[in-house]
């Protein structure tokens, strides 16, 4: 659980901390899996992996969110 997991909505820091969040996503991942790991160590891999993944979709999703009310408010102010 990180500090951006209750944002308070969008102010610079919920902004900040949908930037630390992409940082996070997209961070290189270790994983010394080779012809010697064990089944369980390369079930834990894909299970981190798999994690990280579903993290990473859901912060994209939120930011996707975002986005989409940013624009309908930019075409609601356009209007008027």
């Amino acid at each position: 659980m990180t500090i951006c997991d209750n944002r308070p909505g969008l102010t610079g820091e919920a902004l900040g901390c949908i930037q630390a969040d992409i940082e996070a996503a997209t961070a290189p991942r270790q994983m010394n899996i080779n012809e010697r790991a064990s089944k369980a160590e390369i079930i834990s891999a894909a299970v981190e992996l798999t994690d990280s993944q579903a993290h990473e979709i859901e912060v994209l999703t939120e930011q996707r969110n975002v986005l989409f009310a940013l624009l309908g408010v930019l075409a609601v102010l356009q209007l008027f």
